[in-house]
């Protein structure tokens, strides 16, 4: 048994459940920042330009919640509930009241509070960017009759559409911002593991060890198929943080003691230590999604929340 586990799945990964079409769109590329100073959100004043005719303006009240003074319109929450409700009714799953306002809470907090620290940051776009956006999203389905269907087949008008829409492209943008700083290298170990079931056998092992048994094959007496071989990994990426903090405190051709967890007990030698070593595609992705729930943890907690509904 490994080690390394993905970390759970950032929640923003709800997203792509009640805007998939949205981030359609997204996945063309970023809206470049205007070199005009950014504009700050307050209370009741969107910083969402208004873009002429293309993009039109939602009333924003009565609202479902609010972010540091920010709304989501209950009409707009509700549309997005019929989606997910539709959602879930198409792929057989049953969800109960408090289930969905939950999921819609998390994604409505969180996109909100990633499109508000995109402006804050200096996203700006012109009138004439995002009705190009949205211009190429409605190609990219078919052009403005298959848009205009997916609006019907989906219960939502267009309106609303447009007010997700404004608000993702921020909150990707913002997105980008905080997994670019993941980079591609980090401080990374390749260690070694030996684990079993017993504490009494770990601690025959250990003494084993001590004794001047070769730690490589001990391990693989145990794990015929890898050798308890756990590879290159970056602060961050194992599943036992416990684990983590020791074999982070080691140095090549050191072992730890004894380490228990929910899996077993544990062994671990390290054999390679380097400060920049190239991030695999799986540790980057858990970084990355590590420092979005890390900055989505942190901006909650300097956040005025209220939710609206009962």
């Amino acid at each position: 048994m490994s080690l390394i586990s993905l970390q759970r799945t950032i929640r923003l990964v709800f997203s792509v459940l009640l805007c998939g079409f949205l981030l359609l769109s997204c996945n063309t590329g970023t809206i470049p920042a205007a070199s005009s100073e950014a504009s700050t959100r307050q209370a009741g004043n969107s910083p969402v330009p208004t873009v002429e005719t293309a993009i039109p303006t939602a009333t924003l009240a009565p609202m479902a919640l609010t972010v540091n003074g920010q709304g989501v319109t209950l009409a707009e929450y509700n549309v997005q509930k019929q989606q997910l409700l539709s959602a879930a009714d198409t792929t057989g799953n049953t969800m109960g009241d408090e289930e969905i306002g939950e999921l819609l809470n998390t994604y409505f907090i969180e996109v909100e509070l990633l499109a508000q620290a995109a402006y804050k940051a200096g996203y700006n776009p012109s009138d004439s960017e995002l009705a190009e956006k949205l211009q190429a999203l409605k190609e990219k389905v078919g052009g403005e009759e298959a848009f205009q269907n997916w609006l019907t087949a989906t219960g939502t008008s267009e309106e609303f559409f447009v007010l997700s829409f404004r608000r993702e492209l921020a909150a990707q943008w913002q997105r980008d911002r905080i997994t670019e700083e993941v980079g591609e290298t980090a401080e990374q170990i390749h260690a070694r593991q030996i684990l079993v079931d017993s504490a009494d056998e770990a601690d025959q092992i250990y003494h084993q060890l001590q004794g001047g048994l070769d730690f490589t094959e001990l391990a693989a007496q145990y794990d015929p198929v890898t050798k308890g071989d756990l590879g290159w990994f970056p602060r961050g990426y194992l599943f036992l943080p416990e684990i983590e903090e020791k074999v982070f405190a080691l140095q090549p051709g050191q072992y730890t003691e004894v380490i228990h967890s929910d899996y077993g007990y544990h062994i671990v030698l390290v054999e390679e230590r380097e400060e920049n070593h190239p991030l695999s595609e799986a540790a980057r992705l858990q970084l990355t999604h590590l420092a979005l729930s890390n900055w989505l943890l942190e901006q909650e907690a300097a956040s005025t929340i209220e939710v609206l509904l009962p």
